[in-house]
């Protein structure tokens, strides 16, 4: 990491408090899978409890955003709510404009989005605000076990990656609340696809196609590649359509999503359910 995301990371880091992940009532499905080559994740509401299960999707908390602004000397003459309602207007322009030109699932990129906001060409200033934004409406905190899963998986050999909706800062989150960057845990950085590098969101089958295009090439095929995100709609639909065997994460209730009342996802079903992160590996041994 350079200074400035060293910087950001302690802003996560220091804004950041310890969740818990609240219990649902779906049951497990637990199963050997074999063989399995390479295991890709979501990362908000599967490795990361999210206290919306999303990016940004929460309400602005005043009183958080006055501190973090306040704290970090990101003076402005807007309200938090008035900040909030130009950052969803500035997305709502970004995605007319891109839907415009055809992409299906368009992405934007926070900092950009800031910069237009603030009237800035400051990079840094732009992503330092992005970045408080974003740990006001949306605190974000490990998942048990998923770290110790990602080592495990690394001592066995498998490849690891990443397929989300994610932003400049989801790196950040790993060595900030992980204690480790994302590759020294695990995840091989060619496997990594953030939807704010492509410019497509998931359930958009373009990161998922990247994703197959590249594991092609290291002569992985998409029946021993495991997906697993806690989404139906935007993890195990593109994820299936793929070719890849799919695992629901289905450990946290505020960011499980079954979209049962979706005709797509109704008869869809993932190979796996884990309501834990420790119940995986036992799926993934050799028989």
């Amino acid at each position: 990491m350079n200074r400035f995301e060293k910087r950001l990371a302690a802003l996560i880091r220091e804004n950041s408090f310890p969740m818990q992940p609240v219990q649902t009532d779906v049951d497990p499905v637990l199963k050997p899978l074999n063989p399995i080559r390479a295991v890709l994740y979501d990362v908000y509401g599967t490795l990361f409890i999210s206290a919306s299960g999303d990016l940004g999707k929460n309400v602005l908390q005043n009183e958080t955003a006055d501190r973090l602004f306040k704290q970090y000397r990101l003076d402005s003459t807007l309200s938090a709510g008035e900040l909030a309602r130009r950052f969803e207007a500035e997305i709502r322009k970004a995605h007319h404009s891109e839907k415009a030109r055809g992409a299906d699932f368009p992405e934007v990129r926070y900092d950009v989005l800031w910069q237009n906001i603030l009237g800035t060409q400051n990079t840094e200033t732009a992503r330092i605000w992005a970045l408080v934004y974003e740990l006001a409406v949306n605190p974000v905190f490990p998942m048990p076990f998923a770290k110790e899963v990602i080592e495990g998986l690394k001592r066995s050999g498998m490849r690891q990656g990443l397929i989300s909706n994610a932003q400049f800062f989801t790196p950040l989150l790993f060595p900030a609340l992980m204690q480790a960057d994302m590759e020294t845990l695990g995840i091989d950085p060619e496997l990594v696809f953030f939807s704010c590098q492509w410019g497509r969101a998931k359930p958009s089958p373009l990161l998922f196609k990247e994703a197959l295009e590249r594991l092609l090439h290291f002569h992985v095929q998409p029946e021993t590649v495991l997906f697993i995100g806690n989404d139906m709609l935007n993890d195990i639909l593109p994820a299936r359509s793929a070719g890849f065997c799919t695992a629901l994460f289905a450990g946290d209730r505020r960011s499980l999503r079954l979209r049962r009342d979706m005709e797509k996802c109704r008869n869809l079903s993932p190979d796996l359910v884990i309501t834990e992160w420790n119940q995986l590996l036992d799926c993934l041994k050799e028989p």
